[in-house]
């Protein structure tokens, strides 16, 4: 990734860290969602690679997150675990800095379908995360435990992570070290 090469050795996390990490613990990762409104951070097929599962979901920042995000937020963890219900298969979830988007919505999760308290929740992920999330909290704090969003027949229509047009395609892969100051890139081609 030719973004680390702008960051100090000791700054950097990758997905092998991650993964490497996790691995020491006697656990995995199954999915990733990436909450980012960019594709500029990783390739998605570097994850599908190593076999674990992945859904883009575009949330700007700086702004509200869409209602239809939310849901499908809902949608992809509700399935994932369903499906990884007799596994302990962990779900990685990230926006660009992993605070307030990420926070949101896994914090609506532990309110609308855990049914969690929104103080509770939002100390919850606080506590979790080791920082304190700095927007959206008092969306949060009006939300109701247990009443989760409905999912209707039109959101649903998808029954998989992702369609089509949350692909970033053809993507652009480095060519070179990332490390290296040159940023030269072949075009590869993808058939969904």
């Amino acid at each position: 990734m030719s973004i680390l090469r702008h960051l100090q050795e000791d700054e950097r996390f990758s997905l092998d860290d991650l993964t490497d990490r996790l691995a020491n613990q006697g656990r995995k990762i199954g999915l990733i969602i990436d909450l980012t409104d960019t594709d500029r951070y990783y390739d998605y097929r570097d994850v599908e690679d190593m076999d674990i599962e992945y859904c883009k979901i575009r949330v700007p920042g700086h702004q509200d997150v869409p209602e239809h995000s939310c849901r499908k937020f809902f949608r992809v963890v509700d399935s994932f675990l369903r499906d990884n219900r007799h596994n302990d298969k962990l779900i990685g979830i990230h926006c660009t800095h992993g605070i307030n988007r990420s926070g949101y919505f896994i914090v609506r999760y532990l309110i609308e379908v855990f049914g969690l308290e929104p103080n509770d929740a939002i100390s919850a992920f606080n506590r979790a995360r080791g920082h304190q999330m700095e927007k959206y909290t008092d969306d949060l704090r009006r939300r109701i435990p247990g009443i989760a969003t409905q999912v209707t027949s039109s959101d649903s229509d998808e029954n998989d992570y992702y369609v089509k047009r949350d692909r970033p395609l053809p993507y652009t892969r480095p060519s070179v070290d990332p490390m290296s100051n040159d940023c030269s890139a072949k075009a590869s081609e993808i058939n969904l």
